[in-house]
This record gives structure tokens, sequence and C-alpha cells, in this order.
């Protein structure tokens, strides 16, 4: 996802800069204050472009266009995009490695009703976060390859920033696996060891993906209504044909 630098720009020379004005304000240094001087040293042009940025807000549209981000589109339709716009965030949306630990389970807490409450453990494996973090430097590599322009990547400690807005897709769990050891529906969406109990739901995904789940899930529905469908009638003509049989016989 590329967009606009938001209201909130995420660069360490702005946090940084934020940090000192506080502690300007306040009469006191803040603590690592060297480390904020050297981000906001490191990174000065992002500074600058902000602060033409912020000044000029009304110079190119009705709406500021620092207020093109994540949750404000139209950017795009905009035209001299390349004056209006100097500094892009690039959001990853990413697929996650199946984990076992990432489930739903029940808890000893209970509802109103005496049903006992789900609890979810969820989170970023080592293998997630080494997958966007190679992904963000061949990002890098190849904008800077082809003249597009430089990515920063943001990382805290060495591994990147997890930014969670509300794209979740919560899935897998009734995983679809041949084997009942490995997951609760077969390759037609049928409950192991239970005949008549069929899931159309993105939880029987064996991985995640990074799209939107929504025709994924319509496509197995229809599969698994084709599934039913041929079955039911396979089942029905083979009880008419026990029934003539039946009434030939006789």
């Amino acid at each position: 996802m590329l967009l606009p630098n938001g209201k909130n720009p995420s660069s360490p020379a702005l946090q940084s800069a934020r940090v000192l004005k506080q502690a300007l304000k306040a009469r006191k240094l803040p603590p690592n204050s060297f480390k904020h001087v050297a981000n906001i040293l490191g990174s000065i042009d992002d500074l600058v472009y902000r602060t033409w940025r912020t000044a000029g807000s009304n110079r190119f549209s009705k709406r500021p266009y620092y207020q093109y981000d994540f949750d404000h589109g139209g950017w795009s339709q905009l035209e001299n995009k390349p004056q209006k716009f100097g500094c892009f965030e690039l959001l990853h949306i990413t697929e996650q490695a199946p984990d076992p630990d990432n489930r739903i389970v029940l808890s000893g807490d209970r509802d109103a009703f005496g049903y006992r409450q789900m609890t979810i453990h969820w989170r970023y494996n080592d293998i997630d976060q080494r997958s966007v973090k190679r992904a963000m430097e061949i990002f890098a590599e190849e904008f800077e390859k082809v003249g597009l322009g430089r990515v920063k990547c943001e990382l805290d400690h060495g591994t990147p920033v997890i930014w969670t807005p509300s794209i979740h897709h919560p899935m897998g769990t009734t995983r679809m696996h041949e084997s009942p050891s490995q997951g609760v529906v077969d390759p037609n969406c049928q409950v192991h060891g239970v005949s008549n109990l069929f899931i159309a739901s993105s939880s029987v995904f064996p991985t995640g993906g990074y799209a939107n789940s929504t025709l994924t899930v319509l496509a197995l529905a229809i599969r698994l209504t084709e599934h039913i469908k041929a079955t039911f009638l396979s089942q029905l003509c083979s009880s008419n044909s026990v029934q003539v049989n039946d009434h030939r016989s006789t």
C-alpha cells in the first residue's frame, strides 16, 4: 500500500523533534538526548518537507493534502501529484506463516449465559518479521535502482515496526487438511468423522494469504454447494434404483 505521508508521519526525525520540543517547553532534557539529536541531523529532510507541506497545505486543493492518509483516500485522483506529494508511506499487508500457537481456545471465564468465553492467542513469529524485513530491503533496492526515490526502512531494534489497523481477517481455526491430525475439515470442507457437517468459512484456510478473504470464501461456498448437490443427487439416484429393483423382483 502506497500512501501519501499522513497527518501523523512516523519518521524518527519527526518523533525526536516532538520529544525535544516538549522537553524545551518543560525546560529539562529528555532521556537519550543525543540519540534524538542524531535522528534529527540524520533525516533533516523529513523536517524540511513536513514544514513545507504543512505551510502550503491549502495551496493545491480544498482539503489539506497532508490529510490524505490511510483513512482518507482520493489522493490518486488529484492532478499534479508530483507537485503535491513528495513523500509516501509504504505499508506492507503480509501473509503470516502457519503457527500452531496462533489459535482460539476456550477460557475459564464464562459469559452471562454460562458459556465459556474465547481467548485469542496471536502473534507475529520470527519468520514473519524476517520476511517483511527482507521485502523492505528489496523495495528499497529496486526503488533506488529505477530512480523512483529513496526508501527509508523503519525498524524497531532491528525488526520491522508492526502497525495493526482494522484489516484483520481471523482464519484457520478449522484448517483444511486431508489428515484429521493436521486439520478439522477435509478438502471438501467436511468435518472429519462427521458425514453431514460442512464448514464454508475462511476458518478452513490452510494459510491466511495477504488479501481480503471474501471472494475466496464465496468460491469455497459455491464449490461446497456443488459438492453437496452432487452427493445428494447421487444418493437419491442410488435410493431410487434400489426401489425400482425391489419393485421388479416382486
